[in-house]
């Protein structure tokens, strides 16, 4: 889910789980969806931030792989 698109409830829960957390001493980690969005629980102040999945490993890997083989793989992220 981008940014733009968290509903305020659930920005404002998530907020109020790490503040509560944080108050009482204890590390907070998140789950997230991709590339930016750790980026921005890592700048929110998340201690522990979810990195990726096996499936979202995985996919990343099949589209490298694909990118390879058709001669794109200057247009993947990472290179290979």
């Amino acid at each position: 889910m981008a940014h733009g698109s968290e509903h305020v409830v659930v920005r404002d829960a998530i907020q109020k789980i790490l503040d509560t957390a944080h108050r009482y001493g204890k590390k907070a980690g998140i789950f997230t969806v991709g590339e930016e969005d750790v980026r921005r629980r890592v700048e929110q102040g998340f201690d522990m931030v979810h990195v990726g999945s096996d499936l979202h490993f995985l996919q990343n890997g099949v589209s490298l792989g694909v990118a390879v083989a058709t001669g794109d793989a200057a247009k993947v992220k990472g290179g290979y």
